[in-house]
């Protein structure tokens, strides 16, 4: 479908914007990122929801967000255990959420979907995984064999237990589907 027979209307500096990068149909969009999109100048938050919700009636997604070098450069400073389990969580996140941003913040590597996300880092006894309190409240059951605190899971490294982050990137995902809605301005 072509940017002009869109049911919305993005606005003439966002179309003027995709089209300078060769962009003349939603399904062009495919071949970029969203954060890629959402840098255009032009482009602003009402002419994304315009697309967005194009593109999610034709059922089409942007490309997947590609590694970070800074994340890579964080991760591979480690070795042994914590290098393996760094490596397992930021798979099981880039497969949970792929269409989220890499990228460090606050020393840490970080999801980004219109917002922060997800945060975890590597400590000497534990991997450090920081989702928001309400994901936490919402596996405590799944997450009571961890340490846990209002903002953080603590993974041990040298334990028994099997490491299963897999309840918290669940609760990430979620947040990524929640954010994905239009958001309501609330004026006060």
């Amino acid at each position: 479908m072509k940017l002009t027979e869109m049911n919305g209307n993005p606005g003439a500096p966002a179309l003027r914007a995709l089209e300078s990068l060769g962009i003349g149909s939603l399904e062009d969009l495919t071949a970029h990122t969203r954060s890629r999109i959402e840098e255009l100048h032009g482009v602003g938050p009402k002419a994304f929801r315009v697309i967005e919700a194009e593109m999610k009636t034709l059922r089409l997604r942007f490309a997947h967000e590609s590694e970070s070098a800074e994340v890579t450069a964080y991760i591979v400073a480690f070795s042994g255990e914590t290098l393996k389990k760094l490596r397992e969580i930021r798979g099981m996140l880039r497969d949970t959420i792929p269409e989220a941003r890499e990228k460090m913040a606050y020393g840490m590597p970080t999801y980004y979907y219109r917002e922060n996300v997800v945060h975890f880092a590597g400590y000497a006894g534990h991997i450090g995984f920081y989702p928001m309190p309400s994901g936490i409240n919402r596996f405590a059951t799944e997450l009571a064999r961890y340490k846990t605190s209002k903002g953080a899971i603590q993974f041990p490294l040298r334990n028994r237990k099997k490491m299963n982050p897999r309840p918290a990137t669940t609760f990430a995902r979620g947040r990524c589907n929640h954010r994905m809605a239009p958001r309501e301005v609330v004026r006060q």
